[in-house]
């Protein structure tokens, strides 16, 4: 879909050329204007007939919208907002790690001369 700004014709502030929505149309470009007042007019056939408003496939309309003028008023909001830079998000930082004895992977029998060594050594350590 592509909006293109045009000059405004007698009695409207604003003029846009949007293509049609229907694949079957392509080529074809509905006229969107805009009053002074801000209510704007299209001339495609849902607009011209019924002036727009809610349909079986659209009814999130709005009476005297039809599908163009809502993209020409999206794309108007789009522009007017101010371009949004991601937030960044920040990492918890992680607690350096203490220094940790190596683990004894074999079995020990209480009692091992090995394993009383092991035991005085880290009660010495906890005690400096």
């Amino acid at each position: 879909m592509a909006i293109h700004v045009g000059a405004p014709s007698r009695g409207f502030v604003e003029r846009y050329e949007v293509d049609s929505f229907d694949p079957r149309r392509t080529g074809t470009a509905y006229v969107v204007s805009f009053r002074e007042n801000g209510v704007g007019e299209c001339s495609c056939p849902h607009w011209k007939f019924r002036r727009g408003g809610p349909t079986n496939q659209h009814p999130e309309l709005e009476l005297g919208q039809c599908k163009h003028i809502v993209a020409v008023l999206e794309s108007r909001r789009r522009e007017q907002e101010p371009e949004r830079t991601p937030a960044r998000r920040t990492r918890p930082r992680r607690e350096p790690e203490l220094e940790r004895t190596p683990v004894r992977r074999e079995p020990v029998t209480v009692g091992d001369e090995q394993f009383n060594i092991t035991r005085i050594q880290a009660l010495k350590e906890e005690m400096a």
